[in-house]
């Protein structure tokens, strides 16, 4: 019983989870092109800044970045914040 209980969440979850990522796809392709010519550069001198921006005050980034660039972003934060090593020179 427990089996079949186990299996109907399992299907249950692949079907969520494939329609989810249709969804997500079709709305990343309009998200794409919308912002294609527009590729935000944020300075590294401002990480800090930014990081302060998104984690402290709670604020959105106006424009989509890329994920690279967020996670150095938090990096250079969690650093700062003695949440991650700093590298050593």
């Amino acid at each position: 019983m427990q089996e079949a209980v186990n299996s109907q969440n399992w299907e249950f979850g692949v079907k969520e989870w494939y329609k989810r990522r249709s969804e997500w796809l079709l709305d990343h392709d309009k998200i794409t092109n919308e912002y294609s010519l527009e590729e935000v550069v944020i300075p590294k001198d401002v990480y800090l800044g930014v990081y302060k921006m998104l984690v402290h005050q709670e604020q959105k980034l106006k424009r989509p970045v890329k994920l690279s660039t967020i996670v150095a972003v938090l990096k250079t934060g969690w650093i700062e914040e003695g949440f991650w090593p700093a590298t050593s020179k």
